[in-house]
């Protein structure tokens, strides 16, 4: 897999093929993914998200219920429903959380791949509720930027517990940075995406550690520590780098900073 950040659409997936053979008791009933964003809007709308996550818990065997909650994060990013996305989010996240807890001394390898969709659904949070992106129709409040931090932090720390892979930490970190900076805290920020642009070296991604080293410099630049001319010699660099990644790294930066910079 390839580590890409893009734009919101986060580049972490849920495998939740990791968790059955195949597909769960009973999934091939499920409502299709419209029919249970419209059933869980309601539910949100007309009552409240408690009863949104009693009712994708009830869809069918956890594998199916965790691969509805890991849609919806989507399905509700797409239609603009950032609060309902937020709340369905850290519910499957908690869901999950317990699912690897209960399973935890069973079975540990079943346990471990539930924490790790669980940090693959907060990093979608995070991205989902970061600023950064500048998405027409999306209204991120602060609560919801909030709460993205949060999902962030807890995306590094699964990631570190899990001793997950450098591509891995480096994305894990570089949500963590984005959120430090849209929350004007430059220091952290900057220390976030240099811990990024490490892992990314460690793992060879050389476009990726200049990206990390980029928004470092888009961080300074916006906080009045740093000098225009540092962050426009990476953007050159990975224009001159010249692989898709890099190209799409350096539009990337310069999106995101005509967004912050409103």
């Amino acid at each position: 897999m390839r580590t890409v950040l893009v734009s919101s659409r986060a580049i972490i997936v849920v495998a939740l093929a990791l968790f059955a053979g195949g597909g769960a008791a009973g999934e091939d009933r499920m409502p299709d993914r419209k029919e249970i964003t419209k059933q869980v809007l309601d539910h949100c709308r007309a009552r409240d998200s408690y009863a949104a996550a009693e009712y994708v818990q009830a869809l069918g065997e956890p594998p199916a219920a965790g691969r509805a909650y890991s849609d919806l994060v989507f399905d509700l990013h797409d239609a603009c429903a950032v609060p309902e996305m937020v709340a369905m989010g850290r519910a499957g996240i908690l869901w999950m959380l317990e699912r690897a807890r209960v399973l935890a001394a069973t079975d540990p390898g079943k346990a471990a791949n539930w924490r790790r969709a669980a940090r693959q659904l907060s990093y979608n949070v995070a991205s989902f509720t970061w600023p950064g992106w500048g998405e027409a129709g999306l209204v991120i409040s602060e609560a919801d930027r909030a709460a993205g931090d949060e999902a962030a932090r807890l995306c590094l720390r699964l990631a570190t517990e899990l001793g997950e892979d450098h591509s891995s930490l480096f994305a894990s970190q570089w949500i963590v940075g984005a959120h430090r900076l849209t929350a004007g805290l430059p220091g952290p920020a900057v220390e976030a995406f240099g811990m990024a642009r490490e892992h990314a070296r460690s793992g060879g991604d050389a476009a990726a550690a200049l990206m990390a080293e980029g928004y470092a410099a888009l961080t300074a630049l916006l906080s009045g520590t740093g000098e225009e001319a540092s962050l426009l010699a990476i953007v050159a660099d990975l224009r001159k780098e010249g692989s898709e990644d890099a190209v799409f790294y350096a539009d990337q930066i310069e999106s995101v900073r005509k967004t912050l910079a409103k």
